[in-house]
């Protein structure tokens, strides 16, 4: 039996078949375990992604293979035709490719379905900033005001309230004690000194 390209094609759809059913596994057990069904929609269109490409590239398995498709020998022959296409050889090659690119960044995944707040929207996000501008840039205000006018005492205090407001905003919004996003001591520290 001499090679034919349209072998090419059928491994590349097995290959995303059974990538995109793992990858589909994976997030629907995270989304399952967190609860995340009605919080996350990112991670739950995701996951709708992977199976619908699971059962896509599955179906077109099914095209190709007689014996599963239970075609006639005519449309498994048109089949074949079709997957010979120089084009889908090349194309679902690629996409294989990356099919197993992605599985083995597999242990990122968690980041969507666990961290639903990175796929927060603007909103969140401006009102983050319009928490750090009340608490912390309101804050050194005041005590530059403070210490501007010579009171020493009350600008060091709200220097002091600011800090420690900072510091449960940064906790809040990068992850609390004790959670897989946690800060631990140092974990801010910078790499390079500022200037």
């Amino acid at each position: 039996m001499s090679f034919e390209w349209w072998w090419i094609t059928a491994a590349s759809n097995a290959i995303m078949v059974v990538i995109y059913a793992v990858i589909a596994t994976i997030m629907i057990r995270g989304i399952q375990t967190g609860h995340q069904w009605r919080t996350n929609p990112i991670a739950v269109a995701t996951a709708a992604v992977f199976v619908t490409c699971t059962v896509a590239h599955g179906q077109h398995l099914l095209h190709l293979l007689p014996p599963l498709a239970q075609a006639e020998p005519a449309q498994f022959a048109a089949a074949q035709a079709m997957f010979n296409d120089p084009a889908l050889v090349v194309w679902d090659g690629f996409t294989a490719s990356v099919a197993v690119w992605y599985f083995l960044m597999r242990s990122r995944l968690v980041i969507v379905y666990e961290g639903a707040a990175l796929c927060e929207d603007i909103a969140e996000r401006q009102r983050q900033a319009a928490l750090l501008h009340e608490k912390v840039v309101e804050g050194l205000a005041r005590a530059e005001r403070a210490l501007e006018n010579g009171e020493r005492e009350a600008g060091l205090r709200s220097i002091e309230a600011t800090l420690e407001e900072s510091k449960t905003i940064i906790t809040t919004l990068v992850g609390r004690a004790g959670t897989r996003a946690g800060l631990g001591p140092g974990d801010l520290r910078r790499d390079q000194p500022s200037h």
